[in-house]
Formats: structure tokens, sequence, C-alpha cells
């Protein structure tokens, strides 16, 4: 603000130099008209300078905001981007759990169905070896004592075989066949 401090004090001695012409004679007024003439146009350089200052601040505030109003455009762009890629991750995020989830589901059926094909294959084994017994009994091969232990022995062990395989399947987990799911309830068991 040193300028408008210079004006200020242009104008004061300005005004001085209006009050003195005044009272002086009439051959000092003609260089006290050139003063003020001279003091009138640095005041016109000021305010020109002044002028100018305002306008190149003025243009800089222009294209700040400007600027700002771009980079401010560029950001909501952004956020949006960014918003829409959050979007598609948590979607294939999704689609990913959901995949897995399947695969496990199928993987729990097939050990299920699997675990219960040896189940249906040891009483097929059983069946297959009372029906060749029973034809070598037919045949005369093997005598009807031994015949009979045979078949009953047979079918014991098939008998045990397939209680083991059932009750190993009953306690197997829901959501893991691999896994065993055991009743066992903490609360009346205390900790040491």
């Amino acid at each position: 603000m040193s300028e408008i401090d210079d004006i200020n004090k242009l104008q004061e001695y300005e005004q001085k130099l209006m009050d003195k012409l005044a009272t002086v004679p009439e051959e000092e007024k003609q260089s006290i008209i050139d003063k003020i003439k001279e003091i009138g146009q640095m005041k016109i350089r000021f305010y020109e300078s002044i002028k100018d200052k305002y306008l190149f601040y003025n243009n800089q505030l222009f294209n700040t905001d400007k600027v700002l109003k771009e980079q401010n455009q560029a950001m909501i762009i952004i956020n949006k981007e960014l918003n829409n890629i959050k979007e598609n991750k948590l979607k294939i995020e999704n689609d990913i759990l959901k995949n897995n989830k399947q695969i496990q589901i199928n993987q729990y059926y097939g050990l299920y169905y699997q675990s219960h094909a040896e189940v249906f294959k040891i009483i097929i084994y059983c069946c297959l070896f009372i029906i060749f017994v029973l034809f070598i009994k037919k045949k005369g091969i093997l005598p009807s004592k031994i015949s009979i232990i045979l078949i009953i022995i047979s079918f014991l062990i098939a008998i045990i075989m397939i209680v083991k395989k059932v009750w190993n399947l009953y306690w197997r987990d829901d959501t893991n066949f691999n896994q065993y799911s055991w009743i066992f309830d903490k609360s009346n068991y205390s900790y040491v």
C-alpha cells in the first residue's frame, strides 16, 4: 500500500502548492503550476501502476479460480472412477466368494457321495462273495457247513465295515467333509 501512501503525500504536497499558488507573485506561479502538473503526472502513473497491479492480480485470481475449478472437476471425476473401481472390486470379490463357496459345496458333496459309494461297494463285494460261496456250494465243491460259516463271516465283516463307515459319516462336519463335528459342551468342564 506504499503507492497509496505516496499518492496521499503527493496530494498533500499538491494541496500545499495550490495554497501557495494564491499567495505567490506572478513570476513564480508558472513554476508552481509546472510542479502541480508534474505531481498530477506522477499521480496518474501511480494510479496506472495500481490499476495494472489490480488487473494483474485480478487475472491471477481468475486463472487460479479457473485452475481450482478444473482441479475440482478432476477430483470429482477421479472420485467417481474410484467409487466405480471399488464397486467393481466388491463385485469381483463377491463373485470369487460365491465361486469358492460353490467349489466347497461341490467338493463336500463329491466326498460325501464317494463315501456312500464305498459303503455300497462293501455291500456289493459282500454280496458277490456270498454269491460265489453259494455257487461253489451248489457245485458241491464246498461243504454246506463251511459255506454257511463263510457267509456268516462275510456278512459280519460287511456289517462291521458298514457300521464303521456309517459311524464315520455320521460324525463328519456339515460344512467341511474332511473335519469331524464332535458334540462337546464346554460349560460342563472347568479349566485348570
